[in-house]
């Protein structure tokens, strides 16, 4: 069972496409499947998110921008450990 990581996104946002393509990179190591919600199609999300943008979740762990490159790794690695516990 993989994790699920929830990718708060909008079309327009430069450092979402950054942070999709390094869920890519990581996928190969650390694979999960990726929900994304663009926030433009929902105001209230829109209004809690506009300005935090990207955002991942995973259960109740969440990054918001800015998302380094090591932030994803080691959101990824204690994700895909807690699911192969269980």
């Amino acid at each position: 069972k993989y994790p699920t990581l929830t990718f708060y996104t909008s079309p327009s946002c430069g450092l979402c496409k950054e942070v999709k393509l390094e869920l890519q990179h990581l996928h190969l190591r650390y694979p999960h499947r990726l929900q994304k919600i663009d926030i433009d199609t929902d105001r209230t999300l829109f209004a809690q998110y506009f300005d935090k943008i990207p955002v991942v979740q995973v259960g109740d762990e969440e990054l918001r921008a800015p998302i380094t490159a090591v932030q994803l790794e080691n959101l990824l690695k204690k994700a895909t450990n807690s699911s192969n516990r269980i």
